[in-house]
């Protein structure tokens, strides 16, 4: 940069300079909220003690919507019928659906194309990324294995007619279980239409357990297919609730648990590939860590405060748009039979969750963390983030949902709590490209104290948080009751360094969510959710 006009030189460094400004104050917020995250969790994890305080233990029901869930759906079952809580006060129910069928027969058309590839000497990575969902990862691998020794379409197709349907998984692991404990402890609905969201499922169960008297005072609890919360989750939830209603005096009718992201981060190898989708696993985990607990417990805090203050300004001021995940969200009963699952947008979680802010419903969390898989392609990684930034494209639709049918407590609290979540979205947009400026710093200037600084801001902002969540990782993967990720010195080493190129791609999937919405309002070309396949 030194044969550059001073003038030109200057604006350069000043633009740099400014990224790396910004990346360090938010990089000083993050490591602040990550180490109070953490000591909540510490400090308020509950202990057989805690449970003595419970003295309702109202029927819970634990719906769990699955699609091509054949690698998971027998072992996900036996997990969740093992939960301490009083078999009888809980029913899990698992809910398949039609598109399931309709979708195998849209890949076995994909199947001529496999076999091509596998003649052409496609690579493993690539193999894996492109089919993954027409079969599982597994059954990918030992295809690809399969190629040397000549494997024909017709073996292939016969592979593929012979993968059970979840529904036929579930229904069959189901019969096993309710034997065994001697009552219908595991229900299975499926789903008969071809609708392409998980939100018409998880709606289809409210509709069959709304009006059944037995579970009017209870609990709907969602969660995944790879879900994997602490057996004691069910008491974990009715303490939450039994503090919060002793600190407030209102009954939370959401709670939401919180989630790392490790729970397949030992099947990841230890080369480029392998280290970016750790990294990408410690980054979600992060932000769960970081952002989301501080979120939850900011609008919880803020929603009771609104309840009791008189002065007009002083609501609007405590206004907060919190957030809702569809793993580990509990809604009490009473709840569900008004506010369905959003269907109208691309997804139904940060939705719901800007739908009961704009009604000042707390979103309790609950101080216990369960565990996750992350995916298991870079395909499916970017996948999956253009799903997740849809919402913050459709907060303006939500909005007008929200003030044409009067669901809120102010209009002016609408207003903000929108802008609250455009400008989560902007910022997600924009952090790639200003931690690449920041980068810059590092490798286009001769001025060390701009080095330093570019240094000083990505240690801070990425490093030392990272570190954080690798030193806790074991110990939060305990308290989570599944999973204990084994940690070698490249986990130190390769992980987070290959979380540079993690954060520096983290804005690729919204900018392509933007294009594709863009060609929807410009070409009427409506964007059609795909699911992610870990």
């Amino acid at each position: 940069m030194n044969n550059l006009p001073l003038n030109y030189s200057d604006m350069y460094i000043g633009i740099v300079l400014t990224a790396t400004s910004i990346v360090l104050a938010r990089g000083i917020m993050n490591l602040y909220k990550i180490i109070d995250n953490i000591s909540w969790l510490k400090k308020t994890h509950y202990s057989s003690d805690d449970y003595k305080i419970v003295k309702d233990f109202p029927p819970i029901i634990i719906c769990i919507p699955m699609l091509r869930e054949q690698r998971t759906a027998k072992s996900t079952i036996e997990y969740f019928s093992s939960l301490e809580y009083a078999k009888k006060d809980y029913q899990l129910v698992i809910v398949t659906t039609e598109k399931e069928r309709y979708d195998k027969d849209v890949y076995k058309k994909r199947l001529p194309q496999i076999y091509a590839d596998l003649k052409q000497g496609i690579s493993l990575a690539s193999f894996v990324d492109r089919y993954l969902g027409v079969f599982s990862e597994a059954e990918l691998v030992h295809l690809f294995q399969a190629k040397d020794k000549g494997i024909s379409l017709k073996e292939i197709t016969e592979k593929f007619n012979q993968i059970p349907s979840t529904e036929d998984i579930a229904q069959e692991e189901a019969k096993r279980i309710n034997k065994k404990v001697g009552f219908e402890l595991i229900k299975v609905l499926h789903y008969p239409k071809n609708h392409r969201t998980v939100s018409e499922q998880i709606n289809y169960a409210i509709d069959y357990y709304r009006d059944i008297k037995r579970y009017e005072r209870g609990y709907f609890a969602l969660y995944n297919a790879d879900s994997r919360p602490s057996l004691t989750i069910l008491y974990d939830a009715l303490v939450t609730k039994a503090n919060f209603e002793r600190k407030y005096n209102y009954s939370p009718q959401v709670m939401q648990q919180s989630s790392l992201f490790t729970l397949n981060y030992g099947m990841f190898k230890n080369n480029l590939n392998g280290f970016l989708l750790k990294a990408s696993a410690l980054f979600q985990t992060k932000w769960t860590l970081t952002h989301e607990f501080s979120i939850l417990r900011s609008q919880s805090d803020t929603a009771m405060k609104i309840k009791k203050v008189t002065n007009p300004l002083a609501k609007i001021w405590y206004s907060r748009l919190g957030i809702c995940i569809t793993h580990g969200l509990f809604l009490s009963m009473k709840l569900i039979k008004t506010q369905y699952m959003p269907t109208d947008t691309v997804t139904e979680d940060l939705p719901l969750g800007y739908y009961l802010s704009c009604l000042n419903e707390p979103i309790v969390p609950i101080p216990s963390i369960e565990n996750s898989e992350s995916p298991v392609t870079l395909g499916s990684l970017f996948n999956q983030k253009k799903v997740w930034f849809w919402p913050y494209l459709q907060y303006e639709q939500c909005k007008r949902r929200v003030l044409k049918h009067s669901l809120y407590q102010s209009t002016i609290s609408v207003y903000l709590i929108t802008f609250q979540g455009q400008l989560r979205g902007l910022t997600w947009l924009l952090q790639s490209p200003i931690l690449i400026l920041s980068f810059l710093g590092l490798v286009m200037f001769n001025h060390w104290q701009v080095i330093e600084f570019s240094l000083l801001a990505i240690i801070i902002y990425w490093f030392i948080p990272i570190y954080i969540v690798l030193k806790q990782l074991n110990s939060l993967e305990n308290e989570s009751g599944k999973g204990l990720t084994t940690l070698s010195s490249r986990d130190y080493i390769y992980t987070p360094l290959s979380g540079l190129l993690v954060l520096a791609s983290h804005s690729y999937g919204p900018i392509l969510t933007c294009i594709d919405y863009l060609k929807e309002i410009l070409f009427g070309k409506v964007y059609v959710k795909q699911k992610t396949e870990r």
